[in-house]
């Protein structure tokens, strides 16, 4: 099984891939003598195809669920061994002509780009970010952007092209000066980054991505909201440094960023991994991709 797992999405074109999630609630305990997933562990499994005409999806757990990109058959033949160990294991795919999926059940949202049905609302926020993404990069994106290596639970991927923005707890040596216990915890504070180095209009640009996406969300801006006044003051700073006003009462002039963080990655090969470095916020981390 492992084998497969590894193989992913090699020798595949986009359009024939999924990203395939095997959904474990639990916090997975990694160790060399463990495999990288044991399907007794796994709810559930999310299948959902790679779309090249665009498609935003919002989950969560990914923390401790190990996914992956993965061509159909290694896919297929996946769940197939799954369902060997765990015959009632739950399978859901959603496809690229399946416009809008929601299943709260299973913390999931996918909106498809269908280039049949552009006039549609939806389609058309995916149409609209696109463009923005392709605007940004014309006004100085992609001089910003940084070939780093990705950490993934205790691995490294490959090099992904990455430009990181927000806030973070994450780091204790880069951030040692807002140690908040002895044993090197962290409070959060907003990430060291390259956001200075971008135009005014490359920023106002990224705003208008996350803002407008994430207002398409079923929860809209309110998918990622806390009631932390520290996390409070601390968002305000970064949609500060990302050239968002406010008004004397504290309301964000036009658009915004409401989520804590966002990354911008252009990730070629997608192997398997959780994201175990992320924050967990309320005891739960969120997941937006567009």
């Amino acid at each position: 099984m492992e084998e497969l797992i590894t193989l992913g999405n090699s020798n595949s074109e986009y359009k024939d891939q999924s990203l395939l999630i095997f959904k474990q609630v639990c916090q997975h305990n990694s160790s060399k003598f463990k495999p990288k997933v044991d399907p007794y562990e796994v709810q559930h499994i999310i299948q959902i195809d790679r779309n090249p005409n665009g498609q935003i999806y919002l989950t969560k757990d990914l923390e401790s669920s190990l996914h992956f990109a993965a061509s159909h058959k290694v896919c297929e033949e996946l769940i197939h061994r799954f369902r060997f160990f765990v015959p009632s294991i739950s399978h859901c795919r959603v496809t690229c002509q399946e416009h809008l999926v929601h299943h709260p059940s299973l913390s999931l949202y996918v909106q498809n780009c269908n280039t049949n049905i552009r006039s549609k609302k939806d389609s058309c926020v995916i149409e609209k970010c696109r463009v923005m993404i392709t605007d940004a990069c014309r006004n100085g994106l992609l001089k910003s952007i940084c070939f780093r290596d990705k950490l993934r639970s205790g691995t490294r991927n490959l090099c992904v092209p990455t430009l990181s923005f927000g806030l973070t707890k994450t780091n204790c040596y880069d951030y040692k000066g807002n140690r908040s216990t002895v044993v090197g915890n962290v409070k959060p504070t907003l990430m060291k980054n390259d956001s200075k180095s971008l135009t005014k209009k490359c920023k106002e640009l990224l705003v208008e991505v996350i803002s407008f996406a994430l207002s398409s969300c079923p929860l809209g801006q309110k998918s990622f909201f806390t009631e932390d006044l520290e996390r409070l003051r601390l968002l305000k700073e970064f949609n500060i440094s990302m050239g968002v006003k406010y008004t004397k009462d504290n309301k964000p002039v036009g658009c915004w960023i409401s989520c804590e963080a966002f990354s911008v990655m252009f990730p070629f090969y997608l192997g398997d991994h959780r994201d175990s470095l992320n924050d967990i916020v309320q005891g739960e981390v969120r997941y937006f991709y567009v």
